[in-house]
């Protein structure tokens, strides 16, 4: 008997966090969570209207794949006008934002990109959509170098395909750990995974 299945979608959101602003201090947040059971992403920050690179952010939340809940705050350095720079951790909650230098020079949005990291979890299936271009699928534990899935899609058809994965799925990390698994898509127009 199956249990406690669910789908998840990569996706990006460039104002998730904070729509385009000027920023002063701890801003107020719009959402704090980009996804479902723990997954997540890197935090994005563009300065549209004008060069941050002088400014600080603070960014504290929750990351993936932390069995303790422990908080952590991760000091960003801002980039310059319509240049995006993200977070080294992938956050599965962001609860504070602070602009640590004063005030931001210009406005600045903040989203979350990148690839998606999925905490401790069995992949079960999936399906994705691939354009003509040769194109991958790759997850990878974060503190290994070899994938625990690669799919491949071939160069030349406009493909769509649905797999799922024997027994008990593909686990994302090892026991008791405190990692995550990064997907890595190439080439793919979309892709939902379906975890538990």
């Amino acid at each position: 008997m199956q249990s406690d299945v669910f789908a998840i979608t990569p996706s990006s959101d460039d104002n998730f966090y904070f729509a385009s602003a000027t920023a002063t201090g701890t801003i107020s947040l719009l959402k704090s969570t980009p996804s479902r059971n723990g997954a997540g992403y890197k935090v994005a920050v563009q300065n549209s209207a004008g060069d941050d690179s002088d400014t600080d952010y603070n960014i504290s939340g929750f990351v993936v794949g932390d069995l303790g809940g422990n908080t952590v705050t991760e000091t960003l350095a801002g980039g310059e006008s319509a240049v995006t720079v993200f977070t080294t951790n992938y956050f599965a909650a962001v609860t504070n934002f602070e602009v640590d230098s004063g005030t931001s020079v210009g406005t600045i949005q903040v989203g979350f990109g990148g690839d998606l990291a999925l905490p401790r979890t069995r992949i079960k299936a999936f399906n994705y959509a691939a354009p003509t271009a040769a194109g991958s699928i790759v997850v990878t534990r974060d503190d290994a170098t070899l994938p625990i899935l690669e799919i491949t899609s071939p160069a030349g058809i406009v493909q769509s395909s649905h797999l799922s994965i024997p027994e008990n799925g593909i686990l994302t990390t090892g026991s008791n750990t405190n990692n995550y698994a990064i997907v890595t898509l190439t080439n793919i127009t979309a892709l939902t995974l379906y975890c538990g």
